[in-house]
């Protein structure tokens, strides 16, 4: 379900494959108004004898190329992109991919990534409901962020939509121990 969902936004989202048609105001044939066209345009060396289906990826290319160049925000935000999926997710995105395609591997790897700390998180709760006490002390809760009750730090523990930091110590009241936990900074 997830991949059909993803193939039909792709689908959607996708520029049209074939770009505008060259112009043939002499009636020379779509082969040799391609070849005209990208050696006068984008001074572009046509080797002779090539194919047609070569010389619409060129144009294809060509035209992507021009439009990128010409538009300097579409230009810096295909560098944001390739450099946050490169620094966050290391995922090198070739030079060539357009907006639709990076930004389609950008929300795979940040879906890739929450589930990873979904799982993290479910990880460390079990981890800590079975951590073995050494000498009174719980062997590795307090490395792990994960205090005596099971909070772990930084996450909402209670539900109530505000994250828990800061850590409060086992403590006696009213002669009842109560285990270390997380709460929340007071509100301002």
């Amino acid at each position: 379900m997830h991949h059909l969902l993803l193939l039909l936004l792709i689908a959607a989202l996708a520029p049209s494959a074939e770009p505008p048609p060259v112009p043939d105001p002499f009636g020379l044939g779509e082969r040799l108004a391609l070849i005209d066209h990208l050696q006068t345009k984008y001074q572009r060396a046509v080797p002779p004898g090539t194919d047609i289906a070569t010389l619409r990826t060129w144009h294809a290319e060509e035209l992507r190329r021009a439009q990128t160049q010409q538009d300097p925000w579409l230009t810096d935000e295909l560098q944001r992109l390739r450099s946050r999926l490169h620094l966050s997710y290391g995922i090198d995105a070739s030079e060539n991919g357009d907006r639709t395609a990076l930004v389609v591997l950008l929300k795979e790897a940040e879906s890739r990534q929450e589930q990873t700390n979904e799982t993290r998180l479910v990880d460390l709760r079990e981890a800590s409901q079975r951590s073995v006490i050494v000498g009174g002390l719980p062997r590795f809760r307090d490395a792990l962020g994960v205090a005596e009750n099971g909070d772990i730090r930084g996450a909402d523990n209670d539900g109530d939509g505000r994250k828990e930091s800061v850590y409060v110590k086992g403590h006696y009241r009213k002669g009842v121990y109560v285990r270390a936990h997380y709460r929340a900074s007071p509100r301002r």
